[in-house]
């Protein structure tokens, strides 16, 4: 009986040390540290998780680049223009979109096209958001059925949710990403929708004013104004990071394996964020 005790106890202490350590890792005060800048000429950046950096020019041009930030290699697609959105979120499946064509085009690691989707043909003709699915398929909103969807690289459909607007809600899903088997919508007037890997409507997570969101290390960075509020995913513990003087709009900022990145005026700046 008294080992039992004993043992209950150490396992007591052990959950609250653990739960005291990530509040205290969102409680210690967060900082950014400039690292490094480069001269570029882009219009927007990207990153995988591998720490490659990507960058889209105004020719439609991605470029993907080495740890000396030389160009290793290019896509484009000329006759369908500059991309919507890119998805790096598994980088030997990269995800070109291009809204207007209603076309997903999928790369590998040195951005050699390896298949493409077809949206329509799957009749779906109002996709403002993509995102890469964890078993190689894809994830997309479309805006006229008001449902998350998704398919496969035949374009066969697989899962999808209710239709959100059915208590007659406006929606408006701007960007959607997959983590750790729940996906997260972004609904700049609501808040974030998340959902199951079977598109089950789990919850909403009411929030005004959010212009962009990353999920980095367990964590949930919502952009408002010009601040980063920051949830932990485990405990839902939350505070602010300030983003002091730097310069950024929701279309030149990027946050990705702890690093932050800025497009400025023709610069390319590389921040560490100290959590």
């Amino acid at each position: 009986m008294q080992y039992l005790m004993v043992k209950t106890c150490n396992y007591i202490l052990l959950s609250l040390s653990l739960i005291t350590g990530i509040n205290s890792q969102l409680k210690a005060q967060p900082s950014i540290h400039l690292i490094d800048s480069f001269r570029v000429e882009a219009l927007q950046v990207f990153a995988d998780n591998l720490d490659h950096v990507y960058l889209l020019n105004r020719n439609g041009v991605l470029s993907k680049r080495d740890d000396k930030f030389q160009i290793k290699y290019t896509y484009s697609r000329v006759d369908y223009g500059l991309p919507d959105d890119v998805d790096l979120t598994n980088p030997l499946h990269t995800l070109i979109y291009y809204e207007s064509y209603q076309q997903i085009i999928i790369l590998d690691n040195q951005l050699s096209t390896i298949g493409s989707v077809d949206l329509a043909q799957a009749g779906l003709f109002d996709v403002r958001a993509i995102c890469y699915a964890d078993d190689n398929s894809v994830w997309v909103f479309d805006h006229a059925l008001r449902k998350l969807i998704k398919i496969n690289n035949s374009g066969l459909k697989e899962q999808e949710s209710i239709d959100l607007g059915l208590r007659g809600n406006e929606v408006n899903i701007t960007k959607i990403i997959q983590r750790n088997e729940i996906v997260y919508a972004l609904d700049t007037g609501r808040g974030i929708y998340t959902f199951d890997r079977y598109a089950g409507f789990h919850k909403l997570m009411q929030i005004a004013h959010i212009h962009n969101f990353w999920i980095d290390r367990n964590t949930l960075l919502l952009l408002q104004y010009h601040q980063l509020h920051r949830i932990h995913l485990i405990s839902g513990a939350e505070d602010v990071i300030e983003l002091g003087d730097i310069n950024i709009k929701d279309e030149n900022l990027l946050i990705e394996n702890g690093k932050l990145w800025v497009l400025n005026r023709g610069y390319l700046l590389r921040y560490r964020l100290n959590w």
